[in-house]
């Protein structure tokens, strides 16, 4: 019995990423009141760092490739493990 009776299959995934390094975080890196918030950034990701946009860019080819292709309806959490904390 399927589950939903659709003419094509709906992935329905997302990806939950942690704090990544895009323009807003260089802006603030530049300010010198603002190390300590980006210290702060980076002491929230168990892996001690924020990611780069590639490894956002990364996981998303994965979901969309045939290597994903029995993943569905999940979110992917690239967030360098700040919600296992």
């Amino acid at each position: 019995m399927q589950l939903f009776d659709l003419p094509f299959l709906v992935y329905r995934i997302s990806i939950a990423p942690g704090t990544v390094d895009t323009d807003p975080v260089r802006i603030g890196r530049a300010a010198e009141d603002n190390k300590q918030f980006l210290e702060t950034l980076k002491s929230m990701h168990p892996i001690g760092r924020i990611a780069d946009p590639e490894e956002m860019a990364n996981a998303v080819v994965w979901l969309l490739s045939d290597k994903a292709s029995f993943v569905l309806g999940h979110t992917l959490l690239a967030d360098g493990g700040m919600v296992s904390r």
